[in-house]
This record gives C-alpha cells, structure tokens and sequence, in this order.
C-alpha cells in the first residue's frame, strides 16, 4: 500500500489562488502559504471536508485552481459552489477515490451547485461514496451527470440523488 498522507480540511473562497495562503495568526509570510501548498500537494487523504465556494471573476481558468494530484480520499463532504472558470472537478481531483461523507451537508456527501463554467464532473476514479448522497444542481453547461452510475458509487444507508 502507499504511504499515506495525511491532510486536514480545504476552505477556498473568492480566488483559486487563496487555496494556500489562508491567514493565521501564526503564519505571517508567503513561505508559510508555501509550506502548506507542499504538503497538500503530497495528500492521500483529507481528513474533514473539501469546499471551495464563491469564485466568481470572470476572468479566471482551470490552470488557476489548485491540483491535488496524490489525493485518494475526502473523509467528509465536497462542495463546489458558484465557481467560475472551472470546467471539470478531474481538473483538481485527478485521482479522487473516495468520498467518505463523515460530515454532510443536509444529507450530501457531494455537493455540486451553481457553477457557470463547468462542463463535466470528470472525477473518474470514483469508485465510492460511503455515506451521504449526491446533489448536482444549477449548472448550466454540465453534460453527462445522468451518465455516471451514481447508484453503484452510493454504497452507504443516505443514497439521496438529485441531479439537475
């Protein structure tokens, strides 16, 4: 088995750049903003919840978002919420496994609403979502969400469905 990473919760809000340079009280310079980028970058499995909300320039690209290349696992909940530029989730999560769905979002595990940009989920090595179910809405440009065979992915006692 491969080393594991472990990684606490991801917040990202206004710009896919603020991914790592979150303010603290004890980090004070960009090298800290560095330091977290490094070790996310490594992450196996995010211990918590993954949200990356309300990034509504115009302007923006899927370069711009960060990639979290290692990445196997979520433990909680995902929401991607009002998020412009982004054209798949596989952008971010390339090898993305599992979603464990420990915490949820009003019985979602996967959360998926109101992105202008994005075209396709695109999270192809998701195998399972252990808890909670899955609502994809208002996203205008989105193709083949019916196509993904949520049913065999859902494997917990919450396998709520909504796909819009």
């Amino acid at each position: 088995m491969e080393n594991e990473v472990r990684c606490g919760s991801v917040d990202i809000r206004n710009d896919p750049r603020n991914a790592f340079h979150q303010p603290r009280r004890n980090m004070k310079t960009d090298e800290d903003g560095k330091e977290r980028k490094l070790k996310y970058r490594e992450c196996t499995i995010l211990e918590g919840d993954f949200t990356i909300s309300m990034i509504t320039r115009s302007n923006l690209t899927d370069d711009l978002f960060p990639v979290f290349e290692n990445l196997r696992e979520i433990t909680g909940s995902i929401l991607v919420f009002q998020i412009r530029g982004l054209t798949s989730l596989g952008r971010i999560f390339p090898n993305l496994r599992v979603i464990g769905g420990h915490s949820l979002i009003m019985n979602y595990a996967l959360v998926v609403y109101q992105n202008y940009d994005l075209r396709d989920i695109g999270l192809t090595k998701l195998v399972a979502i252990k808890n909670g179910g899955v609502r994809i809405t208002e996203n205008p440009r989105l193709c083949y969400t019916r196509s993904i065979s949520w049913k065999q992915i859902l494997i917990g006692n919450i396998r709520d469905l909504i796909i819009e």
